[in-house]
């Protein structure tokens, strides 16, 4: 992965330090380990993004800082992975993930046509289910994809360089 760019791009800890509402988590917020940008700590930080994305709370950002600060992952990866869930989003994470739910519960199906947070409401446990391997799923394709990118990122910069060495190397005619 391009960790300068990453890096850059990235808010570091004394931004996110001076948002409203994080003086509460000095302590939290000081260790180190929450903003690395290296292999481990960002393939973590988009599975915990990704995995709470999938919750069907009003709070996912603070679920996934938690998790974030327990598992030692990019704090502000793990948060931001959370946002691909926005009303545009909605319906189209959450139908197919009720659908699921509801058939591995044997429950009835309602049609999306006729989905309303009444008929959710019913079937709120479908809902979770889904939710929770759909949620799943996603983080760990999601963390597999990063480590995959960045390994295969890592080996041509490794390529590159030992070519740039060769050509340095070779005597000029």
């Amino acid at each position: 992965m391009p960790r300068k760019y990453l890096k850059r791009i990235l808010p570091g800890r004394g931004h996110v330090g001076r948002l409203p509402g994080m003086s509460w988590f000095p302590n939290w917020l000081g260790d180190e380990n929450l903003w690395h940008v290296n292999r481990r700590s960002v393939s973590l930080g988009v599975a915990i993004g990704l995995f709470f994305a999938y919750w069907p709370v009003p709070v996912q950002m603070l679920l996934a800082l938690f998790a974030a600060v327990l598992v030692r992952a990019n704090l502000p990866i793990s948060v931001l992975g959370v946002w691909i869930t926005n009303p545009l989003t909605v319906v189209p994470m959450y139908a197919p993930a009720y659908l699921l739910g509801a058939r591995l519960l044997g429950e009835r199906v309602h049609p999306i046509s006729e989905m309303t947070f009444s008929a959710l409401g019913q079937n709120l446990g479908a809902l979770w289910l889904g939710c929770l391997i759909f949620g799943a799923a996603l983080a760990l394709v999601g963390w597999l994809a990063v480590r995959v990118v960045w390994h295969w990122h890592v080996q041509l910069s490794w390529q590159d360089r030992r070519r740039r060495r060769i050509r340095r190397s070779q005597p000029r005619t």
